[in-house]
């Protein structure tokens, strides 16, 4: 058998692709415990944004967007083990618009911390089902309380009566 040949037949492996989603989770896990900044180059069109991206910005994003999640943006960091999601707040284009941005673990191609990859995860350009981002009640809390804990973040609440 090539090697060519195993590698694909592997890739495709669910049990394969559980481990690497289990170690991607292991690793997500220490660095935001460690309280490590990094980036995850991942698989765009499994990406969810709540609420969605305004057109022309989300035009600017490629189908492998790399998202570096550093000082606002890694202290709202978390990872829902049960959907098996890393979310975080960000925000984007020239306005700063502000998302939660929802990565499946399984979409994350590679984690890097500065410009040393420490994790590459094999199966994560396997074409899976995509699934939707809907927050519950708790997650739209959780992520208010820490957009409004920015100070920063005051100019893109709009005042009654604008």
């Amino acid at each position: 058998m090539s090697n060519e040949r195993s590698i694909g037949k592997l890739i495709k492996d669910h049990a394969f692709a559980e481990m690497m989603n289990e170690h991607a989770e292991d690793v997500l896990e220490f660095l935001v415990e460690e309280g490590v900044e990094f980036g995850i180059l991942c698989n765009l069109s499994e990406v969810t944004f709540e609420p969605p991206l305004p057109e022309e910005v989300a035009a600017g994003l490629k189908p492998l967007t790399l998202f570096v999640l550093a000082g606002f943006t890694f202290e709202s960091a978390r990872i829902d083990f049960e959907r098996r999601e890393l979310m975080f707040e960000a925000g984007f284009g020239p306005e700063n618009f502000g998302s939660i941005v929802s990565v499946p673990v399984g979409a994350i191609i590679q984690i890097s911390i500065e410009d040393t990859v420490i994790f590459i995860n094999l199966t994560a350009s396997v074409q899976r089902p995509r699934r939707r981002f809907s927050p519950r009640g708790a997650d739209v809390e959780h992520s208010m309380r820490t957009l409004l804990s920015n100070p920063e973040n005051q100019k893109f609440l709009k005042k009654k009566g604008s």
